[in-house]
């Protein structure tokens, strides 16, 4: 959609006559909606408040500024400084052309009132201390100034402005583009956290051991819940989760050195930890199940070299219950220790988790 910008146009009157019109033409030319004193109709308003609701709907304000301060309110303050005033106080973009040496204007071309003299240098000087302004000598050279400092404004601080009807997009429309722009610079910005924060980078994960981590392992742990006069109740608690995740849970406990099967107590533990219905009930770390299940995990494990692991002693045993209550196989414990490549395994899933925390 082709915009076109509001301009109003403000300075005195008589004595840039030609610089107005010339200015206002080169605006209107380009596409802009230009307005000033010269669009003002006879209404029952005073002229400021007409002014104002004008420089309202303006998206942009130039003052131009030769030799004559102009005419005045009755508190003695110009026009021409009411609306700049107004413009600035709202947030109307401003942009000041002065005449570059007043020194080279005629006696007639400046104030007769010695009081309104010093009010004009006053409010020149202001426009100086308060903005960038351009300087202008010829009617020519400030249009063509004029014309380049509002394509630069307009650039670098875009307005609504104003639209033709029949391309004005349906609000629905509007707010779906609105959401997707949003969305893009969301995934944007991700995708430039991945790219400073890449879990492989300066890693030897490899591929296979990725695949590895994220392969499905399916757990099942008994407990057992001891009641008074009463046969023991069990529960057998089933589960399918990653190895990548079951290493993670377990890393930061094993202290680089633990006891098998107290690892996978404090595993099955903090699985059902916040299950209402298993909190009466303990962990049977000595049932065949269990026991298995801990076997099972330390051969993959140290199959992929995550952890490396000892015999604690030729008289260490742990005897496995099995279903009819009879200890049926006994297994000398092991000691866990994490290696160097499980100490990096276990810092690639951290980032990568954080990484996926930080992305939803």
């Amino acid at each position: 959609m082709k915009k076109r910008f509001q301009i109003f146009v403000s300075s005195t009157y008589s004595d840039l006559f030609e610089e107005r019109e010339k200015t206002i033409f080169a605006l209107n030319k380009a596409g802009h909606i230009a307005v000033g004193m010269e669009q003002f109709p006879s209404t029952a308003e005073s002229q400021m408040d007409y002014i104002t609701k004008i420089i309202e709907e303006s998206d942009y304000y130039v003052v131009i500024v030769r030799g004559r301060y102009g005419s005045t309110n009755s508190d003695g303050i110009s026009y021409t400084e009411l609306e700049f005033n107004y413009a600035s106080s709202i947030g109307v973009p401003c942009l000041a052309f002065l005449y570059e040496d007043i020194g080279d204007l005629q006696r007639k071309e400046l104030d007769d009132d010695p009081i309104n003299i010093g009010k004009f240098l006053e409010f020149r000087t202001r426009l100086e201390a308060d903005r960038i302004v351009s300087y202008w000598k010829t009617t020519d050279e400030l249009v063509t100034k004029v014309k380049d400092s509002l394509i630069e404004t307009i650039r670098r601080n875009p307005r609504t402005g104003y639209v033709r009807g029949d391309q004005v997009m349906d609000i629905q429309v509007i707010n779906e583009r609105e959401r997707l722009l949003r969305e893009n610079e969301r995934l944007q910005s991700e995708l430039e956290f991945l790219r400073n924060n890449n879990p492989y980078k300066g890693s030897d994960i490899t591929e296979d051991l990725k695949y590895f981590l994220d392969r499905n392992f399916d757990i099942e742990f008994d407990f057992c819940r001891s009641i008074v006069d009463r046969k023991d109740e069990y529960k057998n608690f089933k589960k399918t989760t990653t190895i990548g995740e079951l290493f993670l849970s377990i890393a930061d406990v094993m202290n680089f050195r633990s006891e098998e099967l107290s690892i996978v107590e404090m595993l099955a533990d903090g699985f059902v930890r916040d299950i209402i219905e298993y909190r009466e009930f303990k962990y049977e770390k000595t049932r065949e199940k269990s026991v298995r299940f801990a076997i099972n995990l330390r051969d993959e494990l140290e199959i992929a070299d995550l952890i490396s692991t000892t015999t604690l002693s030729l008289d260490n045993f742990t005897y496995i219950l099995n279903e009819s209550g009879g200890y049926i196989l006994a297994s000398r414990t092991h000691e866990w220790f994490i290696t160097n490549k499980g100490k990096q395994a276990r810092r690639f899933l951290i980032l990568r988790k954080k990484l996926t925390d930080e992305c939803r």
